[in-house]
């Protein structure tokens, strides 16, 4: 079979577009897949304790174990660059993220424990004191952070936050003790398997210079169509076409 010297440029253009696309979809997909961090570390969950009523707020976090720690100096350390904590659900997606700053942090033992200290809870966080070492972690405030209006939650997560670290509990099933309206009690949960992620993104937007697309109003006497049934762009015809 032989190509006229316009069905091949009609035909170049075509496949010019389709790659584009691929490339872009592939692009895309890229972009939400979760990527695992090389310093996430997955804590045993010793203790959460949310209050929240009309009057008082409660934090309350820890973890024993045996955690690997940024290094005194390092971008990572939370007396460089601070450290968040911050409280998800799962199921509702509802979350709170606690801004500790790197003024508060103090570093000691040659950089192995790092301590917050905010006692007159300046901080809209409202977090008096954290402990971060390598054997525990623990963290508390005067604010629960996420409502606890539910009947119950069911699951938490917890993730504590300093650079590239990432410490990451979850307090679920048996570990739960007490679950409702203004309390989340639970102790003795194991490690979970990985750190929570955000939920990906449900729309992606592509631009090609090869597609134009035009919404007209319909007007009182119908809609306006082309010979071939389509409506006409206001942007222009599409390059290539007649």
């Amino acid at each position: 079979m032989h190509w006229t010297p316009v069905e091949l440029a009609s035909r170049g253009r075509t496949r010019g577009k389709t790659q584009r696309w691929m490339v872009a979809v592939a692009i895309a997909s890229f972009a939400g897949a979760p990527s695992a961090r090389a310093a996430d570390q997955f804590v045993p969950g010793t203790k959460l304790l949310l209050k929240s009523s009309s009057t008082t707020e409660k934090l309350i976090f820890v973890s024993r174990g045996s955690f690997s720690m940024p290094s005194p100096g390092s971008g990572d350390a939370p007396t460089n660059g601070g450290a968040t904590l911050e409280v998800l659900n799962p199921g509702t997606m509802e979350a709170f993220t606690f801004d500790m700053p790197s003024a508060h942090w103090t570093a000691s033992g040659g950089g192995t424990v790092y301590r917050y200290i905010d006692s007159a809870s300046v901080e809209p966080g409202k977090v008096r004191v954290a402990l971060v070492g390598g054997r525990l972690l623990k963290i508390s405030g005067r604010k629960a952070g996420i409502t606890l209006n539910e009947p119950s939650q069911g699951v938490l997560d917890v993730v504590l936050t300093a650079g590239a670290f990432r410490y990451c509990a979850r307090f679920d099933g048996a570990s739960v003790k007490k679950d409702g309206p203004g309390r989340f009690s639970a102790r003795k949960a194991p490690a979970p398997g990985s750190c929570p992620t955000p939920p990906p993104s449900t729309t992606a937007m592509v631009r090609s210079p090869d597609i134009r697309i035009s919404l007209e109003p319909r007007s009182p006497s119908g809609p306006r169509t082309s010979p071939c049934g389509a409506m006409p762009s206001r942007l222009g015809s599409v390059p290539g076409g007649a």
